[in-house]
């Protein structure tokens, strides 16, 4: 005999409530995943570019003790 999915209403409401927040936590990590991205994408090009200033600095430098 086949085994019906949800055999009451009570039974399929309870797994749509289910679905539901499932979906809805997915949406909340998807959005902290893209926040988290952005936050290391602006530190990385931070740090890039203080390292590339840092670089042209000491190059001035050492022109000028030269």
């Amino acid at each position: 005999m086949i085994r019906p999915i949800a055999p009451t209403h009570k039974a399929a409401t309870a797994r749509a409530e289910r679905i539901k927040q499932a979906e809805q936590q997915l949406k909340a990590a998807e959005r902290h995943a893209l926040i988290d991205n952005l936050a290391y994408g602006a530190v990385f090009l931070i740090v890039i570019t203080g390292c590339i200033l840092l670089g042209q600095l000491i190059s001035v430098i050492v022109r000028h003790l030269v």
